[in-house]
């Protein structure tokens, strides 16, 4: 049935299929630590939540001309020379678990950078990206130009 589908959307359904399993894994590492639903629900929210700053990136393309079509199948990306995608941040991963460690719940901070360091490896080795390429601080410093963040064949 994937071989019928556009190669992005494909793609993106395989992607998407491992983030799960990797997500799936670490659950299996936060039940044996707490013994808590609620923190297994919490890293599979984020696990996939943090996708949603790639559609701070769309409306940075496309303004409120929104098109979902175009977002899914991943055109937007071809349309600027620039990514943001804030979540995607090691530096932020890093400063969720200083707080929540700060707070006193560091199964919560865990159980965050667990799930978004999850996420953004799993992104590393699926697409070509440089290594500091989930670095904020590099991002910012080359002005969030995509030349510095990615070479995978499906951005345009």
């Amino acid at each position: 049935m994937l071989e019928r589908l556009d190669p992005y959307m494909s793609f993106l359904i395989k992607h998407e299929a491992v983030h799960l399993a990797v997500a799936l894994l670490l659950c299996v590492l936060i039940w044996r630590w707490y013994q808590a639903w609620s923190l297994i629900f919490l890293l599979l929210g984020v696990s996939f939540l943090i996708d949603v700053d790639h559609l701070f990136d769309c409306f940075m393309v496309y303004g409120f001309d929104f098109s979902l079509i175009d977002f899914l199948s991943g055109k937007y990306w071809s349309n600027t020379d620039q990514l943001f995608v804030p979540l995607h941040s090691w530096e932020l991963m890093g400063l969720i678990w200083l707080f929540c460690w700060w707070k006193k719940r560091v199964d919560i901070g865990l159980t965050v950078s667990l799930a978004m360091a999850g996420h953004m490896l799993v992104d590393q080795f699926t697409y070509t990206m440089h290594p500091l390429a989930y670095s904020l601080i590099y991002r910012a410093f080359h002005d969030f130009r995509s030349i510095y963040f990615s070479s995978a064949a499906f951005i345009r």
